[in-house]
């Protein structure tokens, strides 16, 4: 290992065990399998980090995708792995995809370039202290997706977590989703006891009642808010997006 001159970690594979420490004393690059598979491909990627209600909401923008008629690539954390995709798209001379991938702290401790079209972040709370010293370190290190988007991309973030809305608040090139009616008026998607909505409440555009899911629960709402604004970001309709939510499966 200590001869090689480039080393993609695994992702449940700590900074602080022996071996990588010397190849860090040696000046080898270290990079993750995210950066790594990002270098063959110029698709746009969707991508999205949080503690709590990542897969079911990568699942719900990978549908919502689907729906408008993307070629849209499922992978990361969720399951198959983003080179996997990447590779699969080479091979068939795709040229229209898009990657929707699901990204934990370990997949974005070691990114470099890694830069994805819109970045999603879902929410922040203690988690995997056996591997962080606190939870600053840890939320950094999700925090680490939007470290390299330029004024092309777009950040996408929960506006009712503190430690999300104290990081983006003053962010050029960002766009809440809120559960909290203080901030519907920065909020494209709003809620009621009802539905969801955009435009005015008195005026609503009505994208669905919340009768029409099988999405129960203030988190899968948080889910479904987050999923449905990366996917007006990108330009997919609102039929799409409504199609996707009510025919959707929980995961």
């Amino acid at each position: 290992v200590l001869d090689s001159d480039l080393i993609i970690i695994s992702p449940g594979i700590s900074d602080s065990i022996q071996i990588i420490q010397n190849c860090i004393s040696k000046d080898i690059p270290i990079i993750s399998e995210i950066e790594f598979a990002s270098w063959f491909t110029t698709s746009p990627i969707l991508a999205l980090t949080g503690s709590n209600g990542k897969t079911t909401t990568v699942n719900l923008l990978h549908e919502m995708c689907l729906s408008y008629g993307k070629n849209s690539l499922l992978g990361g954390n969720v399951g198959i792995p983003f080179s996997e995709n990447v590779l699969w798209e080479i091979k068939s001379e795709m040229d229209d995809a898009v990657h929707v991938l699901e990204l934990s702290s370990f997949q974005l401790e070691h990114i470099h370039s890694f830069s994805p079209e819109i970045a999603g972040l879902l929410n922040i709370s203690e988690d995997h202290m056996d591997r962080y010293k606190d939870i600053y370190e840890y939320s950094s290190n999700k925090i680490k997706l939007t470290k390299n988007m330029d004024d092309a991309g777009l950040v996408i973030y929960n506006a009712d977590d503190p430690i999300l809305e104290k990081e983006f608040h003053n962010h050029a090139h960002s766009q809440i989703f809120s559960m909290q009616m203080q901030n519907y008026q920065k909020s494209h998607f709003k809620l009621n006891a009802s539905k969801i909505y955009s435009g005015s409440s008195d005026n609503p555009d009505i994208l669905f009642q919340l009768d029409e899911t099988k999405l129960k629960g203030n988190h899968n709402l948080q889910n479904i808010l987050a999923a449905a604004t990366m996917a007006h970001t990108f330009g997919i309709s609102s039929k799409a997006i409504r199609d996707a939510i009510t025919n959707f499966t929980p995961i």
